[in-house]
């Protein structure tokens, strides 16, 4: 280990398969973590690996992906009329479904690589294909963002004929995701050359023209058939193949405009040619990965697996460094969070179950704090958790399942349109930032108010806390019990429906910004009310 650069981080690479074993495995035994992923990254760390890298998808996806967008030739129309619904429902909202993500926390991804579909065809042949496979990588990589995954190594382009627009669906999705490294998997050159066959459906890489089913995205990634003889053919091939994929990759890098967050995986299962103008092209690249299957190790003399000395000089030529960002947690604000909710439910009065409303879940933090809330309190409550990002609602989705149960209920949309079951009693959020307003803060809660049980009016209270004669007294928070009080509007009345029997709506006023309050629509306006035969307006 002492001959390799020390800014090098060794990784394993792990399959669907390790992932399955791992999450059959008994989650009682001894040192076990909370989830099959925890256990894995455990696990490697403690065989001296630094990092992992493992698949971001399930086959469940890939199965989903298959049905909606892929029609199968001579089938029935009205079933392909089904299926076209589905994939422009999911076209308009792309989003996982639980199960169809290996990653859903935070603490899962952190350190580790993700491989994109290896079955998404960026450059088929066919536009229906192309086009879907772009969404749906779009798709993988905002979620990969979503869990702060600070590299993803993309499917290797498979048609040089069609290599352009695999370069402009990279380059869209390196505008459409900031923060993400992504890393090509590409082989030094081009495998064909040590295959028996040459015809051009064989050569995944340099395919001039192949028919739609042969690039269906269900068949397997493309696998190298490598002969006895392949010294020899390497000797005997010409320069110009050997470049085929160092030209894929400099034309696609070029479209990119030489992104500095577009780099290389060198797939190193091919042996390597003995050109030196072929190897020297790839040590001037941008290489951040390099693939080193089981069989790229030879044995030494005493028997024990080693890198062949041209390989080794090769990746000490290539390799960068690479560094990885941690998560930050801000533990002391949903503490306060909790105590806070704690603190409104020992004061609660009444024995009716209280509803609580979490106006953006986000990944359940506030959700999480809510529930211990409630179990301190020892008080019976209702959690409904409101998220719009469909990448948070996958995490959700998949806290529900193994914590939280039907204590709580998810609602996916946004807050501003979307409804809830019930009324709530206790509308909860963080939507703030470093000002008060940088998440639409005003905006998207002022829609969510509608959430809450109907506004009323005391006068008793109201005289009762003027009485002091101070001021302040107004200004001031209580807890009160209900009792003498009016309720103002909720009951349906009214032309809009939302007005109470002594209050209804007379006529409405819009305009830019003069009213921060929103609508059930998310739009903004004014509305003057009538009360019963009075002239006063309020």
């Amino acid at each position: 280990m002492a001959a390799w650069n020390a800014s090098a981080a060794i990784s394993t690479c792990l399959t669907l398969d390790d992932i399955s074993l791992a999450s059959s495995s008994s989650p009682d035994s001894e040192g076990a973590h909370e989830t099959p992923i925890l256990n894995l990254i455990a696990e490697a760390r403690s065989k001296g690996y630094d990092a992992l890298a493992l698949p971001l998808t399930t086959e469940k996806w890939k199965t989903r992906w298959a049905e909606m967008c892929l029609l199968p030739p001579g089938g029935e129309r009205e079933m392909e009329i089904k299926k076209e619904q589905r994939a422009e429902v999911w076209r308009s909202r792309p989003g996982f479904l639980e199960g169809e993500v290996t990653l859903t926390r935070l603490d899962e991804a952190e350190g580790v690589t993700v491989m994109v579909s290896e079955w998404l065809e960026l450059d088929a042949t066919d536009d229906w294909v192309r086009y879907d496979a772009e969404i749906a990588l779009q798709q993988e990589l905002a979620y990969a963002s979503y869990l702060n995954v600070q590299s993803a190594i993309l499917p290797a382009p498979r048609n040089r004929d069609h290599v352009a627009s695999y370069a402009r669906i990279v380059n869209s999705c390196l505008k459409n995701t900031p923060y993400i490294h992504l890393s090509i998997r590409l082989p030094i050159y081009n495998p064909s050359v040590l295959q028996h066959t040459s015809s051009s459906n064989s050569d995944p890489f340099l395919a001039a023209d192949s028919s739609p089913a042969s690039l269906s995205p269900l068949k397997s990634p493309p696998r190298l058939i490598v002969s006895g003889n392949s010294s020899e053919k390497l000797s005997a091939a010409p320069e110009s193949e050997l470049n085929a994929t160092w030209e894929m990759w400099d034309l696609i890098r070029s479209i990119c405009d030489y992104d500095p967050r577009l780099t290389l995986t060198l797939d190193l299962s091919p042996p390597l040619p003995t050109t030196i103008g072929v190897l020297s092209k790839w040590a001037a690249e941008s290489v951040r990965n390099v693939l080193l299957p089981a069989s790229t190790f030879i044995a030494n003399g005493k028997g024990y697996p080693v890198l062949p000395k041209t390989t080794q000089s090769f990746i000490r030529e290539c390799m960068i460094s690479v560094t990885y960002q941690t998560f930050e947690q801000d533990p002391i604000k949903y503490r306060q969070y909790e105590e806070a909710m704690y603190r409104a439910l020992i004061e609660w009065t009444g024995e009716d179950q209280i509803v609580f409303c979490v106006a953006g879940a986000g990944r359940g933090p506030l959700v999480a704090r809510c529930l211990t809330a409630i179990e301190r309190s020892g008080r019976s409550a209702t959690i409904y958790a409101v998220e719009k990002n469909p990448n948070a609602y996958v995490t959700l989705q998949d806290r529900k399942t193994r914590e939280w149960g039907d204590r709580v209920q998810l609602v996916f949309g946004d807050m501003r349109f979307i409804d809830v079951p019930e009324p709530a009693d206790i509308l909860v959020s963080e939507l703030l930032g470093s000002f008060g307003d940088n998440e639409l803060s005003p905006e998207c809660l002022d829609g969510a108010m509608r959430f809450l049980k109907p506004p009323l009016s005391s006068s008793k209270l109201f005289n009762e806390a003027r009485a002091t004669k101070d001021l302040k007294s107004l200004e001031t928070p209580y807890v009160v019990m209900f009792q003498a009080v009016n309720i103002l509007s909720g009951n349906g009345g009214g032309l809009s429906g939302k007005c109470g029997p002594q209050v209804q709506e007379c006529w409405e006023f819009e305009h830019p910004r003069t009213d921060p309050v929103l609508d059930s629509r998310g739009t903004l306006g004014i509305v003057l009310l009538c009360y019963g035969g009075n002239n006063d307006f309020a």
